[in-house]
């Protein structure tokens, strides 16, 4: 960048920044887009069995709603429920409305329907269930632009809002339902928190630096790279979804960290630059100095950020996505746009060129005492290690809800009572005999039976339930097996016999409604127990799907997902610090601190089982990321100072007093912007922001402490040189 191109002054960061304002407003739709399946998207790998099934059986998630009522049956609370029912069923995007009052011959007969009793009665006496057959098209693009009673959801809230009172409380479940509150939260969030982190990012940089022009210039700066980001997504046709709704934040805090550093090697240099040229040169020795640590760092970030890539999910795909881009753009913002606000005519102030690391930072290694600091770090990892062991990548459908709020009040009602996460057995005989045999017509119900009693199931529906739902007719009970499934074929039951039977009688399916609180076991454990009992059964377990299937195998994703994200990264950054440093102890060092960052992180999530979320699970890789950036522009100054500091612990002191500023600003200021998020009503959302602020201080901690100490352990006891 010359120095012409540098005096054109602030109206080129500004127009960009203008520029990326007016596009983002007009071409990026912010609104979160969570697919119908939850975690997953229709192309995903992961879902073929649920594909297969929802093809063979056309399962279907209805919203549940759950009414506890003292009297259920009573005329009074018998006619709420009829015009309940009435007023859903008139919503446009609701089909059919299943309720005492609309499905069964009569409220009465509910309660002794093998049929009616399990879709509509609750174990507790005051609680009945209503359901309705919500249109799978809404969940899967975001809600239409209107607000206020056009809006589908908005709709059914308004209608429950006029039917729920003090004896007629209403409660809602199901997938549908469950995948809009987490889009409405994850909206929430991105409007209200993404903003009101960028004000705290705003005066954390106002209080360390006192500079008006550079708090400008790393706002701006930050902020069009986040908008950058989002327009490169929009143009990619990445929607914001589960974890790129938080790609603002990330790509501001990527942005960041060049910048402090930017400025601090600015700063540092302004106060040794001749006066005549104050403005410029020390802009361009800046850059020079610190353009390399920086390659370095964005490399190490691209190619986290692409191992996601291989991922099989399509959140984590997206990711990948969202995280080159907002590494590109940060690396391309910092060093094409900041330098503008460096370099402006105006001469600089004392505020400005004043840096100074506390006196701490800035020490000699050799004067601090190495073993207090490496026992500390080896206790503090050893005491999180049994953590990792017990980390809950496999978390409860309600842990995504803050238990202090009626709507995981209803979830949690609804769970205990009948279960809330849905899954699906496909069975089969082992010699391929059809299901309509009188044998394997014992062996169905004998499986019926068995999963009825397992703990962890609530509702349980199958051909078995039918059959039982048509021997209510006294001449039915007079039938066999194979009779009965083929009157089921011909009755008022076929539309529902074939969600349950397959036309050639070989397949069916077991709907069962999951128990989510309290739940002790991984939920693959719980599958293969499941599918145990079928074979014990003497049949077989063809295909399993369904949301509970989906969750734990999103569970196993995250779990062997940090594992090689973590790996790989390790091994990159292995690489990348001798390529910086050119030292083996330091090398190590450097790897050492920054493997102890996510041992210790998700080592205490382990040790206080929270939760460790498809949404919160990328904090790691954030905090990991800045962190390293930090100690690769540590080493790149203590390669600097070796130079002309043959003697590593004096080089380290001075590479201290040269970038401690810079590490001790970008970890406050990362800390304090993502504390905000602390106050979400969003658990993930909350986890993801905890988590970022405790690396970034244990990243800095690791930066300042740990990595000098441990690279010059040898070198502190080497003699100086003599000079000629």
């Amino acid at each position: 960048m010359s120095a012409r191109s540098l005096r054109l002054g602030l109206a080129v960061p500004l127009g960009v920044l203008a520029l990326a304002l007016w596009l983002a407003a007009t071409k990026v739709d912010l609104r979160p887009r969570v697919e119908n399946d939850f975690f997953f998207a229709s192309d995903d790998p992961a879902l073929s069995a649920s594909r297969e099934i929802a093809e063979r059986f056309a399962t279907e998630s209805p919203v549940l709603v759950g009414i506890r009522t003292p009297e259920p049956l009573s005329a009074a609370h018998l006619e709420r429920l009829e015009h309940l029912s009435d007023e859903l069923a008139a919503l446009p995007t609701v089909g059919r409305v299943l309720s005492h009052t609309s499905g069964p011959g009569s409220p009465q007969e509910v309660a002794t329907s093998p049929l009616w009793s399990r879709l509509l009665q609750g174990e507790d006496e005051a609680l009945v269930y209503l359901l309705m057959e919500w249109s799978s098209a809404e969940n899967t693009t975001p809600a239409p632009r209107t607000t206020g009673p056009a809006e589908p959801w908005s709709q059914l809230d308004a209608v429950l809002a006029r039917h729920s009172a003090a004896d007629f409380e209403l409660f809602v479940s199901g997938v549908p339902w469950v995948v809009e509150q987490i889009r409405r939260a994850l909206e929430r969030d991105l409007r209200v928190f993404s903003g009101v982190a960028l004000l705290l990012f705003g005066l954390a940089i106002g209080w360390i630096y006192r500079a008006p022009r550079l708090v400008l210039g790393m706002l701006s700066t930050c902020v069009t790279a986040s908008l950058l980001t989002l327009l490169a997504l929009s143009w990619f046709a990445v929607p914001i979804g589960l974890l790129t709704a938080n790609i603002v934040t990330i790509a501001f805090v990527l942005t960041l960290s060049h910048t402090v550093f930017l400025t601090n090697n600015w700063r540092r240099l302004l106060r040794v630059d001749s006066p005549q040229d104050r403005a410029l040169r020390p802009v361009a020795q800046a850059i020079r100095v610190t353009a390399a640590a920086s390659f370095w760092s964005m490399v190490t970030t691209l190619l986290g950020f692409a191992t996601l890539r291989l991922a099989p999910a399509k959140p984590l795909r997206e990711l990948a996505v969202a995280g080159l881009c907002a590494t590109l753009f940060a690396a391309a913002c910092a060093y094409l746009l900041y330098p503008f606000f460096l370099a402006s005519r105006r001469p600089p102030t004392r505020s400005e060129t004043a840096t100074r690391a506390p006196r701490w930072a800035e020490s000699d290694p050799r004067s601090v005492r190495p073993l207090p600091w490496l026992a500390g770090a080896l206790v503090c990892c050893i005491v999180a290690g049994p953590g990792l062991g017990r980390l809950d990548t496999d978390p409860s459908l309600l842990s995504y809800f803050d238990d202090a709020t009626t709507l995981y009040r209803g979830l949690e009602i609804i769970d205990a009572d009948r279960g809330s996460s849905p899954l699906h057995l496909v069975v089969s005989s082992p010699d391929g005999s059809a299901l309509d045999e009188p044998e394997n017509g014992r062996k169905l119900r004998a499986l019926q039976s068995e999963l009825e009693e397992d703990p962890t199931v609530g509702t349980t529906l199958s051909i078995v339930v039918l059959a039982e739902e048509a021997q209510q007719n006294p001449l039915a009970r007079l039938l066999g097996w194979k009779r009965l499934v083929q009157l089921l074929e011909r009755d008022q039951f076929v539309d529902t016999t074939r969600g349950f039977l397959s036309p050639d009688h070989r397949t069916a399916l077991y709907s069962l409604s999951m128990h989510e609180a309290d739940r002790q076991a991984p939920r693959s454990r719980v599958i293969a127990r499941l599918a145990a009992r079928v074979d014990a059964n003497g049949l077989q377990a063809t295909t399993i799907g369904g949301l509970y299937d989906l969750q734990s195998r999103l569970g196993q994703l995250i779990r062997e997902g940090l594992v090689r994200q973590l790996g790989a990264l390790l091994g990159l950054f292995l690489v990348v610090a001798y390529a910086v440093s050119r030292r083996v102890q330091t090398t190590l060092a450097m790897v050492l601190c920054v493997a102890a960052i996510p041992c210790l992180l998700l080592g205490a999530l382990g040790l206080t089982r929270v939760a460790l979320d498809i949404i919160s699970s990328p904090a790691v890789n954030v905090a990991i990321a800045i962190g390293i950036d930090s100690m690769i522009h540590l080493a790149a100054a203590a390669r600097r100072q070796r130079s002309t500091h043959p003697l590593d612990s004096t080089a380290w002191t001075r590479a201290l007093a040269e970038q401690g500023p810079a590490v001790l600003a970008a970890a406050a200021i990362v800390a304090a912007g993502f504390a905000i998020f602390l106050l979400s009503s969003f658990p993930p959302t909350r986890r993801f922001g905890g988590l970022v602020g405790v690396g970034m201080v244990l990243a800095a901690i690791a930066s300042l402490r740990l990595v000098p100490v441990l690279a010059t352990l040898r070198g502190a006891r080497r003699p100086e040189p003599r000079k000629g």
